[in-house]
C-alpha cells in the first residue's frame, strides 16, 4: 500500500507540475494549446518528488508523535539518514548528470529518466520509512 501511495504522490505531483509549468508560459501561437509550450526541462521531477517524500515522512512521524504513540528510534534512523544525506549530496550529483558546465540541460531524455528514477526511489524510501515508524 505504501508503494502505491508513493506512486500516487509522484504521478499527481508530476501531472499538476506539468500543467502549471505549461500554463504559466505565454501562448505558443494561434491554434496552439497550452501543452504545446512544454520543454524537456519540464520533465525533471526528481526534486519535486524528494520534497514530497520528505514532507510525507515528517508528516507521518509528527502524526505518531502528536497522537502520543511511541516508536523505536531505530526504525526512523534510515529515514533520518535519507533526510540528511539527500540534500547534501543528491543535488550535486544529479546536477552533474543533467546539466553541462554552462548550465544547459544535456541532450536526450535518458538522463532525465535516470534522475527521475533516483528521485522516485528516494520518494518511495521516505514514504515507506515514515509510514512504518509507528
Amino acid at each position: 500500500m505504501t508503494f502505491v501511495l508513493s506512486l500516487g504522490i509522484a504521478l499527481i505531483s508530476a501531472i499538476v507540475g506539468l500543467i502549471l509549468k505549461a500554463q504559466s508560459r505565454p501562448s505558443a501561437g494561434p491554434g496552439k494549446y497550452w501543452w504545446h509550450n512544454g520543454k524537456r526541462e519540464d520533465f525533471v521531477f526528481w526534486s519535486d518528488w524528494v520534497v514530497a517524500g520528505a514532507v510525507a515522512a515528517i508528516s507521518f512521524v509528527l502524526k505518531e508523535t502528536l497522537a502520543g504513540n511511541h516508536f523505536e528510534a531505530m526504525k526512523f534512523i534510515p529515514t533520518l539518514f535519507i533526510l540528511v544525506c539527500v540534500p547534501l549530496f543528491v543535488p550535486s550529483l544529479l546536477g552533474a548528470l543533467l546539466y553541462d558546465p554552462a548550465g544547459a540541460l544535456r541532450p536526450g531524455y535518458r538522463r532525465i529518466l535516470g534522475a527521475n528514477a533516483i528521485g522516485l526511489a528516494i520518494l518511495v524510501g521516505l514514504v515507506f520509512g515514515g509510514a512504518h515508524v509507528g
